[in-house]
């Protein structure tokens, strides 16, 4: 063969290369809103098929028909949640949704009657701050309820997963050679082990978060205290972001009865979150999953103004996948 040629064939090779992996980081850009909403339901079906699998070790039921029992159970205790407290939850979710414009219209006044702000008023910013933020609330609740507009799709996928979670493994590992699949095997596996004790800790830690908010607001005086808890351990599935998204309404609440419960207000959820940081989250992390916080709110902060809302949802167990796949793959894989 011409040396020409023989030395030509590397260089096409490179750029085909190149090519591919240019034209599916594409694709992957096209669907991401899909492929994140398919990343939801394995989510999902990870905690559902912890469950069967805890059930499994408990009683002679298969996992895979301990499934549709977990899901039976979950159902359960949230019909008999909302029989005994659902009217007062939504009573009260209702009642914030109500007060929450009112909140800022009273922010806003008391600006009004600041002196020490008439220089910033005068600089044509009246009454914007509490105005905005309240509208990349809504913006944000809207974005939100959008991407969950699918979520009856994503618990059917999520249900079939988490049936027959090895079929769709083999699946993956049939795209991989011969010699790679032992490796490749032994990755998934721990991506599943590894998300799955994240999704662990990451429930207890919102149930505790939003334990201690609810008592919190009840001695404060909060009438919405329960609703405002429960947004508050809901949002803990978020880091940094969803703390300070579920602050909000309570301090916008409390200043509508007075200014100084918003400073207390404010200052309950600084404790918790000290809380959390400092005694909850290490609790957890020595039996769970420890990520690096720089990291985690790099991830969020990228995830959120790549995706927009669904981004920053899953821009935590993300971050998981993609700590085991370097690990894995390119530190012991390639350097070691």
């Amino acid at each position: 063969m011409d040396p020409a040629g023989r030395s030509f064939r590397p260089f096409v090779a490179r750029l085909l290369t190149v090519l591919a992996v240019a034209t599916l980081a594409l694709v992957v850009w096209q669907l991401s809103s899909l492929l994140l909403l398919l990343f939801g339901a394995m989510l999902i079906s990870l905690a559902l098929r912890a469950g069967a699998d805890a059930l499994a070790r408990l009683t002679p039921l298969p996992a895979a028909w301990g499934v549709p029992v977990v899901l039976l159970l979950v159902l359960a205790v949230l019909t008999g949640t909302g029989w005994l407290v659902g009217d007062r939850i939504a009573t009260q979710f209702v009642e914030l949704a109500r007060k929450l414009p009112a909140a800022a219209a009273a922010v806003e006044g008391w600006v009004d009657r600041q002196p020490w702000v008439e220089a910033l008023l005068s600089l044509g910013t009246k009454g914007e701050a509490p105005a905005g933020l309240l509208a990349s609330l809504g913006v944000f609740a809207s974005s939100l309820l959008g991407a969950l507009s699918g979520l009856v799709v994503i618990l059917m996928v999520a249900v079939y997963l988490a049936v027959d979670p090895h079929v769709y493994h083999r699946g993956v590992l049939a795209l991989f050679p011969l010699d790679m699949r032992g490796h490749a095997d032994v990755v998934l596996s721990e991506i599943t082990r590894t998300l799955r004790t994240w999704l662990v800790g990451q429930g207890i830690a919102m149930l505790i978060i939003g334990a201690l908010t609810s008592v919190g607001l009840v001695l404060l005086g909060n009438p919405l205290a329960l609703s405002l808890g429960m947004l508050a351990g809901l949002l803990e599935f978020v880091p940094f972001v969803g703390p300070l998204l579920a602050a909000v309404p309570a301090v916008l609440v409390a200043f509508s009865l007075q200014p100084i419960d918003a400073l207390w207000t404010v200052l309950l959820y600084l404790a918790v979150q000290q809380v959390e940081g400092h005694l909850v989250m290490p609790l957890i992390q020595q039996r769970m999953v420890a990520l690096p916080p720089v990291l985690t709110v790099t991830a969020t902060v990228a995830m959120g103004v790549l995706f927009g809302p669904p981004g920053v949802l899953f821009a935590t167990p993300l971050v998981v996948v993609v700590v085991v796949l370097v690990r894995r793959v390119y530190v012991e894989g390639l350097l070691e």
